[in-house]
């Protein structure tokens, strides 16, 4: 008897065992995806393989896999990658990515199967929770507790150790929002000693992008919350703390990195511009099917010396996949806002927190390129099983 036959007999096994590795692959992605070292990235690929066996082994107990509106939406989106590898500039690249989104479409349609099927919404929220603390923990450990906050005083970006800087500040983000949900909307308040500690964790990376995620998410979420009679004094009252908390000392990188993009004098935010433009102008001359995936560094070299992606993923599928990739693949947004909005102001919790991420995440999308990142596939995956579980229980299924 193999181990699956095993698993199969023992379906409780089966289920503790997918609860706590659908955290573990969260987590790994938080601390692990992104690392420098070829170990990390190595750690979270063998837990990815794992995951998806368990995963498979689910499917192989039930006797069902959910093919609904996520696979039918994200389908098409990938096989239109998988053709533009034969105009790309750099096939091998594009080739490169296309087998990894593919990896990522298998594990994610598994994952919807399990999550909706099971209904563990709020595994998959933990996990995003426990990855943004172990993160914390991970980078504050490394510094010592002396040295980081001496790091922040002194307006120091802190972070980058196990990963990507950016990465790591708008992931805690998510997790601060997470905890900041659980306590205004599950009134376990508690979560607000996580969420403060998780908030100073993110903008002591001082990026830009953090403290915008910060301030649209705090506000959006305590607007939803509240009803019509307070949710504008107490959403401005929010934001107000924001602000004002964003702006004490150990924040100065942040003001200043802000100013530095407003006034035109940061190098960051001038070769960005820089990209965008050359998109937009090579967009224009393939504004239907691009120039193919994985192309978009080829052009940048070329035209700026910067062997780099576009940072704004707006750009960078109109640039590699045209007008047709754009909209097939901003139609899984589409498709699940109209379900979110109106049920967020009917006072539905996990609409309101779904919504959160769908707006905070595309504007992210204005300075990053998330298409093609496992954190943004999973959170777009749980839209999807979020609305699949909403729309049962209001059919009464």
């Amino acid at each position: 008897m193999n181990f699956a036959d095993r698993l199969t007999l023992r379906g409780k096994k089966l289920d503790s065992l997918l609860e706590i590795f659908t955290i573990l692959y969260i987590v790994s992605i938080y601390v692990f995806a992104g690392g420098h070292d070829h170990w990390q990235q190595s750690y979270s690929n063998l837990n990815a393989v794992f995951y998806i066996y368990l995963l498979c082994c689910y499917v192989r107990v039930h006797g069902i896999i959910l093919l609904q509106s996520f696979a039918k939406l994200y389908l098409p989106f990938l096989l239109f990658c998988a053709v533009s590898c034969l105009w790309s500039w750099d096939k091998p690249y594009g080739i490169k990515l296309t087998v990894e989104l593919s990896l990522m479409f298998i594990l994610a349609i598994l994952m919807y199967n399990y999550i909706v099927t099971e209904k563990k919404i709020d595994t998959v929220l933990f996990g995003f929770y426990i990855g943004g603390i172990c993160l914390m923990f991970g980078t504050v450990l490394y510094f010592g507790i002396p040295a980081y906050f001496k790091g922040l005083l002194a307006g120091e970006r802190m972070g980058h150790i196990l990963g990507n800087l950016n990465d790591e500040g708008v992931h805690s983000a998510y997790s601060a929002l997470i905890a900041l949900y659980f306590c205004i909307y599950r009134k376990k308040w508690l979560n607000s000693i996580p969420f403060v500690v998780l908030f100073i964790f993110a903008m002591g990376t001082q990026s830009r992008k953090v403290f915008a995620i910060l301030a649209m998410g705090v506000f959006l979420l305590i607007f939803l919350h509240n009803g019509w009679k307070y949710k504008v004094f107490s959403a401005l009252v929010a934001i107000v703390l924001v602000l004002s908390f964003a702006y004490l000392p150990i924040f100065n990188g942040v003001e200043k990195r802000i100013l530095e993009a407003l006034s035109g004098g940061d190098f960051s935010t001038n070769i960005r511009q820089g990209m965008i433009r050359e998109g937009f102008a090579q967009f224009k001359k393939n504004p239907l099917f691009g120039i193919g995936i994985g192309s978009s560094h080829v052009l940048m070299d070329r035209a700026l010396d910067f062997d780099s992606y576009t940072h704004c993923n707006y750009i960078e599928l109109l640039l590699i996949t045209g007008a047709v990739g754009t909209v097939l693949w901003y139609s899984h947004y589409l498709f699940a806002a109209k379900t979110f909005i109106l049920k967020s102001f009917k006072g539905c919790a996990l609409a309101s927190l779904m919504l959160t991420f769908m707006i905070v995440g595309l504007v992210v999308q204005l300075a990053s390129v998330e298409y093609q990142e496992r954190f943004t596939i999973i959170i777009v995956m749980l839209f999807f099983a979020v609305r699949k579980i909403l729309v049962d229980e209001e059919k009464g299924v």
